[in-house]
């Protein structure tokens, strides 16, 4: 996934729920982060706390494994 985030934002990416626990890690930019519990939305009305990775503005290259 490429993904741009725009100046004076910060955008949380979480592991994509497939099927339960078939996503194991990221890697942005071709280095693997460590995840840690933040809120996410899982749609508009729905949020959860699940193993995700924030960022600032810039651009990335994100890939799951």
């Amino acid at each position: 996934m490429n993904l741009k985030v725009p100046e004076g934002c910060t955008a949380r990416i979480a592991l994509p729920r497939l099927s339960e626990g078939s996503m194991k890690n990221m890697l942005i930019n071709g280095e693997k982060v460590i995840l840690s519990d933040y809120e996410v939305g899982i749609c508009t009305i729905l949020r959860k706390t699940m193993p995700a990775f924030e960022i600032t503005q810039g651009d990335y290259l994100i890939t799951f494994e």
